[in-house]
């Protein structure tokens, strides 16, 4: 795999923002997309899995049919993992969720819990060094709150991180 990751969240089922944002990311020669929520109904996880790249979501507070949206994932070799997940991806260790308050996430990067925190829900992006590590907020795909469409390209083996706006 790769030390690129893609990171997204808040697609609010704006499929053209969606189908953008992973055409980009595939491009940029992602594998894996770390999705903070707030995928909302089951035809945009369908259009996720359709992406051919490897999804690791957690739930937001928008989103509807949990149990369909994890069933449509999870055939399309997709992961959810609830609230939250703390994932290892190329030796790293990174915390993903939808909403913990920032200064909670940059007291585990202080803390050496993971290198890499990620959040959604305010829809605006962040890239921010804490510590040794990244506190990460890619924006929201859809553009309905602050008009651009956002995501990230996280390197891992740089620990590195870009915001890319779509729109």
């Amino acid at each position: 795999m790769s030390g690129l990751v893609g990171i997204m969240g808040d697609t609010h089922d704006n499929l053209e923002l969606t189908r953008k944002a992973l055409k980009v990311l595939v491009e940029k020669g992602v594998s894996t997309v770390l999705h903070t929520g707030d995928v909302i109904s089951p035809f945009t996880a369908k259009l996720l899995v359709k992406s051919g790249l490897k999804i690791h979501l957690v739930w937001g507070n928008n989103d509807g049919d949990k149990v369909k949206l994890a069933e449509i994932l999870a055939k399309g070799g997709g992961e959810v993992h609830g609230e939250y997940a703390l994932l290892t991806i190329n030796n790293k260790r990174v915390f993903l969720t939808h909403y913990v308050p920032p200064q909670l996430l940059e007291g585990m990067l202080r803390s050496g819990a993971c290198q890499v925190a990620i959040y959604g829900h305010t829809h605006k992006p962040e890239v921010k060094k804490v510590g040794g590590g990244l506190l990460l907020n890619p924006g929201e795909v859809c553009g309905y709150l602050h008009g651009k469409s956002t995501v990230i390209i996280l390197n891992l083996e740089k620990l590195e991180a870009q915001v890319l706006t779509l729109t």
